[in-house]
C-alpha cells in the first residue's frame, strides 16, 4: 500500500460511516425500544422491573446517594409515564369522538332483516311494535362460545348456532346480544372495563372506512355500551366446531402461541396445528385467504392493530369474510416504532393461525435466504428498511442502502415524478425513489432471482412505512425499453447498468431516451479493480458523458468525490435548454 493510498483510505471510511451513522443509531434505537417493549409488555414484567427499583430508589435517598436514587427512578418512572400518557390520550380521543353524531348507517328495511332470520311474521309485527314503544328489544343473547339463545322464539336463520337455557353459558367478559334500536337490527356490546369500550370505539371510528367491518349505530358511554350493525353469517370458530376443533381446542392452540419471532412454519409442524389449518382450510379457500389479509392490511393503514387474532373473529356471510371485535385493538396516530413493532405482531398471528406467510422478521431472513442460496451477510445490495429491519452487512457507501445515503442528495427533484429505472437489482433505489415522494418507478430487470428479491423489498417497505408504493416491475433488458412508449416519464436513471449493454444499444437507448424523458441519472464506475477491458472503459466518466453528449443530453452535472469511485451524472435533455 502506497503511502499517497493511506489518507484517500482513511478519507473513504471516514465519509462512510458518516454516510451510515443514521442507519446505526437508528438500528441501535430499535434495538433498544424492542427490548425495552419487550421487558414491559405485561403488568407483571412491568411491576418485576420497577418495584426493585422503586425500593432500591428509596434506600439510596435514605443514604443522601441523590443522584444514584434518582437514577433508580428512571426506568420506573419512564414505564409508568409512557402507561399514564396512553391512557389520558385515549381519554382524550375518546371524548372528541363522542362529542361527533354518530349517523346511523343506511341499512335494509328492519322487517326485511327480521324476516331474513326467518322469524315468523306475526312475531316480526310484535318486534316492531315494541321497539316503537319501548325502543329496544332483546332479540337474543351470545353465550360464551359464540351460541344464541333467543328471547323471541324460534330464529330458524340462526338455528345451527341456537342453544337452550340449560346449554347456554354466561360470557366471562362483556354481556352481547342481538337487538332492535333505531328501527335498526344491531349487535349490542357491554363492556366490563373502559379500556375494552375505549378500544373498540376508537378500532371503529377508524375503520369506518373499510367495507368489512361493523358500523357504530349508537354510544352509550355511562352504561359502556356500544350499538354496532349486524353482519349476517356464521363465524369462523363455530364452524370450525363443526369440522371437529371445538371451542376448547381452539382455545388451547391460541395459548400455545409462542408469539412473534420464536417460531417458524418450517419447524412448526405440529400434530394439533396441522389439524386445526386443515379444518380452517376445508372453509376458506386461497381467494378468501387472500381476502383475509387484505383485511388486515387495511387494519394497519387505517392505523388500527387487531391484537387479538383468532377465528371467533372472522364472519363468513355469504362466501366473504367480514373482521369484528376489536375490544383488544388499539388506535395509532402515526407510523411509530410500537406501531410497526405491533404490525408485525398481527402478521406473525395471522401466519400462525390462518397459515398465511405475511412478511415478518422470521420470514423475511428464511425467504432471502433460500433465494439467494447464500449466507445473509454476503448480499450484494444490503438494505435496510428502517425501524431496525434490514437484510445484509451494512458497511459500504458503494452498495445498498449505503449508496442511497450517499448519492440521494445529487439526485433532481423526485416529487410527484414519474420515473424509469433500468438496471434495477433488487428494487432497492426504486423503492427509496418512492419513499422520497416518487409518484410511480417503473423498474427493468433482468434477472429472476433479483425480480423476486425486488418483490420481497416492495412488501417490506410498504409494511414499515405502513403505505403503499406504485413500482411496476419489468423483466427484461435495459434496451427493451428502446420498444415502448416514453412519453410519460419525467425522470429516467441507471444506476451503475447502463454499460452493460453492448456500445451500439447504449446509443440507441439514451437517444430514445432523449426523445421523450426530461432528465437522465447516470452512475459511473471507475473502481479498477470490478471491471476489466471494454467494460472497465464503458464504464468509466469521460465514455458515459460524452455517449449522453452524443445522444442528446448535452447539458450535465457531474457529482465526483474523493475516494469515491462512482461518479454520477445527471443530465437534461437538449429540448430543455429552449424551454
Amino acid at each position: 500500500m502506497s503511502n499517497k493510498s493511506l489518507p484517500r483510505r482513511a478519507l473513504k471510511k471516514m465519509v462512510t460511516l458518516r454516510t451510515l451513522l443514521p442507519i446505526f443509531s437508528d438500528q441501535l434505537a430499535a434495538h433498544a425500544s424492542r427490548r425495552f417493549a419487550n421487558l414491559t409488555s405485561t403488568p407483571y414484567r412491568k411491576i418485576a422491573w420497577a418495584a426493585p427499583l422503586f425500593l432500591a430508589s428509596a434506600i439510596l435517598a435514605q443514604q443522601r446517594l441523590i443522584l444514584l436514587s434518582l437514577v433508580c427512578l428512571t426506568l420506573p418512572l419512564t414505564i409508568f409515564g409512557a402507561v399514564i400518557r396512553q391512557r389520558i390520550n385515549v381519554w382524550l380521543r375518546v371524548r372528541a369522538l363522542l362529542q361527533k353524531e354518530f349517523k346511523i348507517p343506511a341499512s335494509p328495511l328492519l322487517k326485511d332483516e327480521l324476516l331474513r332470520l326467518q322469524i315468523d311474521p306475526a312475531t316480526v309485527v310484535e318486534i316492531q311494535s315494541e321497539a316503537e314503544l319501548r325502543g329496544e328489544v332483546v332479540i337474543a343473547e351470545f353465550d360464551q362460545q359464540n351460541r344464541i339463545l333467543s328471547h323471541v322464539g324460534p330464529i330458524p336463520g340462526l338455528e345451527a348456532s341456537m342453544v337452550t337455557h340449560e346449554q347456554f353459558q354466561a360470557r366471562v367478559r362483556h354481556r352481547v346480544t342481538l337487538v332492535v334500536i333505531s328501527n335498526t337490527l344491531a349487535i349490542k356490546k357491554v363492556y366490563r372495563t373502559y379500556n375494552s369500550f375505549s378500544a373498540e370505539l376508537l378500532a371503529l371510528s377508524a375503520l369506518a372506512s373499510t367495507s368489512a367491518t361493523p358500523s357504530i349505530v349508537s354510544v352509550d358511554r355511562g352504561a359502556r355500551t356500544i350499538y354496532l350493525t349486524f353482519i349476517f353469517g356464521r363465524n369462523l370458530g363455530s364452524l370450525m366446531v363443526a369440522q371437529g376443533v371445538s371451542i376448547t381446542d381452539q382455545q388451547r392452540f391460541s395459548q400455545h402461541y409462542p408469539g412473534a419471532t420464536r417460531w417458524s412454519d418450517r419447524v412448526e409442524a405440529s400434530s394439533e396445528r396441522t389439524r386445526i389449518l386443515d379444518a380452517f382450510a376445508g372453509l376458506v379457500d386461497p381467494a378468501q385467504q387472500t381476502v383475509l389479509v387484505n383485511l388486515l392490511r387495511e387494519a394497519h393503514l387505517a392505523g388500527c392493530t387487531i391484537r387479538d387474532v383468532k377465528y371467533g373473529n372472522i364472519i363468513l356471510q355469504d362466501g366473504d369474510l367480514r373482521m369484528y371485535d376489536f375490544d383488544g385493538a388499539r388506535v395509532f396516530a402515526s407510523n411509530t416504532r410500537e406501531f410497526t413493532r405491533e404490525r408485525e405482531i398481527d402478521r406473525d398471528k395471522f401466519n400462525y393461525f390462518f397459515g398465511t406467510r405475511l412478511q415478518t422478521r422470521t420470514v423475511l431472513l428464511q425467504d432471502v435466504r433460500e433465494l439467494l442460496g447464500e449466507p445473509i451477510g454476503d448480499i450484494y445490495s444490503p438494505i435496510y428498511y428502517g425501524n431496525g429491519y434490514g437484510v445484509g452487512q451494512i458497511a459500504s457507501i458503494e452498495k445498498g442502502s449505503g449508496k442511497w445515503l450517499f448519492i440521494h442528495k445529487c439526485l433532481p427533484q423526485l416529487q410527484d415524478k414519474y420515473i424509469l429505472d433500468l438496471g434495477s437489482n433488487n428494487a432497492l433505489l426504486p423503492l427509496e425513489m418512492l419513499r422520497a415522494g416518487a409518484r410511480r418507478v417503473t423498474a427493468y430487470e433482468l434477472k429472476d432471482t433479483h425480480i423476486e428479491f425486488a418483490k420481497i423489498n416492495h412488501e417490506w417497505f410498504e409494511f414499515v412505512d405502513n403505505t403503499c408504493y406504485d413500482l411496476d416491475l419489468v423483466q427484461g433488458r435495459i434496451r427493451d425499453v428502446c420498444n415502448r412508449s416514453l412519453s410519460d416519464f419525467d425522470i429516467a436513471t441507471a444506476f451503475c447498468s447502463l454499460y452493460y449493454e453492448e456500445p451500439k444499444d447504449m446509443e440507441e437507448i439514451v437517444r430514445v431516451l432523449s426523445l421523450n424523458v426530461g432528465t437522465l441519472v447516470v452512475q459511473c464506475n471507475e473502481n479498477p479493480d470490478e471491471h476489466e477491458g471494454e467494460l472497465r472503459e464503458r464504464s468509466s466518466l469521460n465514455f458515459l458523458s460524452e455517449l449522453l453528449k452524443r445522444n442528446g443530453f448535452p447539458r450535465q452535472k457531474v457529482f465526483e468525490f474523493a475516494g469515491y469511485t462512482r461518479p454520477l451524472i445527471v443530465a437534461e435533455r437538449e429540448r430543455k435548454l429552449h424551454d
